[in-house]
């Protein structure tokens, strides 16, 4: 990923604003230059030259504080009601930015979603124009992290690897988006996409954050909206933080896969309260019914840390009916397991279908993650220690 400097940062936004209907100029100056700035073609956006810094250089990004100004001419003869109008359309414009600037750059801006601030300005310059002064938090790929070459973002493994992602790779997220395309996808790309884009996924600039929304219509579930495994075997191996001491609901889900009637088929599940608080549930339903089984000999919940992601696998072995967790403590073995072939289902990672019967018919996740894989087969244990051996070091 090549690095951005402040001149890059105008040349987009300079392209950006020149797509956008509505929005004449731009200008990337202090705020104590715009009084040089007569009779405009309004309305404008003025971004000032962005301080950075790099706090953590090895994250490979500089973070800079971003201030922009959207700006109109405003008039004594309006009314009340038609001054506001001008800040909800400053608003509008800024947001047509945002989407274009997270949307067309792929992936090398990562918005800092929770970092927004906005305050209403009056009077601005020599034209005294009104609007919206934005501060948010933008990242970039830094210069200072490519003197040496970055780790190879690709797993050694790749017979009957569906896909392979990154949280630093191939994610681009808008205010209603997200899409994640795998590093490496050998037969076919799978696609990640935001399940519902009323609730998109958090990402802090390093991992992918989930924080247990399960409201119907209203999930921050991940999905692979079509996907086929003819013979139901499968290996999921995903790097993440599962948040302990959150009582969002009595589970949490990892991931699932559903079929096209919006059944589930295969779900790991981990409790998140009372007594069996961490324990894993594997549940099955296939054509000899529904199986269920439960494990506390390595607890889940917590599982890692918030600046410590770890890495688990989860085997599902139609032949043996066994499906197999794999963490760092050791191996389980849970004796159920789906056995029949996966057809054009939907894979959800952070959430699984209950009922939509239910008030709450999706069981979320709350926590992180930073890659994750996927292979279409049974992995050995010592294959299976290797990926994650590799994903530990990504």
């Amino acid at each position: 990923m090549a690095s951005k400097s402040i001149q890059d940062l105008y040349t987009d936004f300079d392209s950006i604003v020149s797509g956008i209907s509505g929005l004449n100029q731009f200008f990337m100056i202090d705020k104590s230059e715009i009084n040089s700035k007569r009779n405009c073609s309004y309305p404008i956006l003025v971004v000032e030259p962005p301080n950075s810094s790099s706090s953590n250089i090895n994250k490979g990004f500089d973070d800079y504080k971003m201030v922009c100004y959207v700006l109109a001419p405003s008039s004594k003869a309006n009314s009340d009601y038609e001054e506001l109008a001008l800040y909800d359309e400053a608003m509008d414009l800024f947001n047509d930015v945002l989407n274009a600037l997270a949307a067309q750059r792929n992936g090398y801006y990562i918005i800092i979603r929770d970092s927004f601030d906005f305050d209403r300005v009056t009077k601005v310059g020599s034209d005294q124009v009104s609007g919206l002064k934005i501060t948010f938090n933008l990242l970039a790929p830094s210069k200072l992290s490519f003197g040496s070459p970055p780790a190879p973002l690709w797993l050694t493994n790749t017979s009957n690897l569906l896909g392979f992602y990154v949280s630093s790779e191939n994610l681009s997220i808008t205010a209603d988006t997200l899409d994640w395309t795998p590093v490496q996808s050998p037969t076919q790309t799978l696609q990640i996409n935001q399940a519902d884009r009323n609730s998109i996924t958090g990402f802090d600039g390093v991992n992918l954050t989930f924080t247990g929304n399960n409201t119907y219509g209203n999930t921050e579930a991940l999905t692979i909206p079509s996907i086929t495994l003819p013979s139901g075997a499968f290996s999921v191996l995903a790097k993440v933080y599962v948040n302990g001491g959150v009582d969002v609901t009595d589970k949490v889900t990892l991931f699932s896969f559903n079929d096209s009637a919006g059944n589930y088929e295969f779900k790991v599940e981990i409790i998140t309260s009372g007594g069996s608080q961490g324990e894993v549930e594997v549940t099955t339903q296939d054509s000899g019914g529904i199986g269920t089984a439960r494990s506390s000999v390595i607890p889940l919940s917590p599982f890692g840390f918030a600046n410590g992601l770890q890495t688990i696998a989860i085997v599902n072995d139609p032949t043996s009916v066994k499906t197999y967790l794999y963490t760092s403590d050791g191996l389980v073995e849970f004796p159920v397991a789906y056995r029949d072939a996966i057809t054009t289902s939907k894979f959800m990672f952070g959430g699984s279908l209950v009922s939509t019967a239910l008030p709450e018919p999706y069981r979320g996740f709350y926590g992180s993650l930073r890659s994750l894989a996927m292979y279409s087969e049974v992995l050995t244990e010592s294959e299976c220690r290797s990926i994650m051996s590799e994903m530990e070091s990504l």
